[in-house]
């Protein structure tokens, strides 16, 4: 067990009242914070970009201002622990966002959008979309026909959400594959 911070007396009473904390209060809680954090060095730190004042200012505002938590804070090992498990949660952000990026596969010199009405899929089959519909027992014209009721009773969003879809799925599929990769 670690020895007893100078700043557990106030760090207690200011975290369960917080609520109820006036500006003064948040004023000391504020610097009690900045205070334990800003000298506190874990590991985590060192796979995030920015630096450590943005990650102490961002745990302030998205766990200490989070009034709805029943989290207690009796001291200020567990403030650094709370903090502690805050930069891990952003890494493993961090790391699944980096585990879906995309390449970027659009390259403006080697393409043209679809004719409308066309999609990606029958730009691209080998097969004859006529044959594929008559192996499944669909005729065109009722497929044809289901769609466009389809998209009439869709909400307004609908109908350019799926030329969007179309759209990207054509550029896609005729990415060059060594394309640099974007990071979001």
């Amino acid at each position: 067990m670690s020895e007893t911070h100078a700043l557990d007396g106030e760090l207690r009473p200011l975290w369960i009242r917080r609520r109820d904390l006036d500006e003064a209060g948040w004023t000391r809680l504020y610097e009690i914070a900045m205070t334990v954090l800003m000298n506190y060095r874990p590991r985590e730190l060192a796979g995030l970009p920015e630096d450590r004042d943005v990650y102490v200012l961002e745990f302030f505002q998205d766990k200490v201002f989070r009034l709805d938590s029943l989290a207690r804070c009796d001291h200020v090992g567990a403030l650094r622990l709370y903090y502690q498990r805050y930069l891990r949660d952003l890494l493993r952000s961090k790391q699944a966002r980096e585990s879906r990026e995309v390449a970027d596969q659009h390259d403006p010199e080697n393409e043209s959008p679809p004719p409308l009405g066309e999609s990606s899929a029958v730009v691209d089959s080998d097969r004859d979309p006529f044959t594929e519909l008559a192996e499944a027992g669909l005729l065109p014209s009722a497929v044809a026909a289901s769609a466009s009721a389809w998209l009439v009773a869709s909400e307004e969003w609908v109908p350019i959400e799926e030329a969007l879809s179309a759209l990207s799925s054509y550029r896609a599929d005729r990415a060059d594959r060594a394309a640099p990769v974007w990071h979001f």
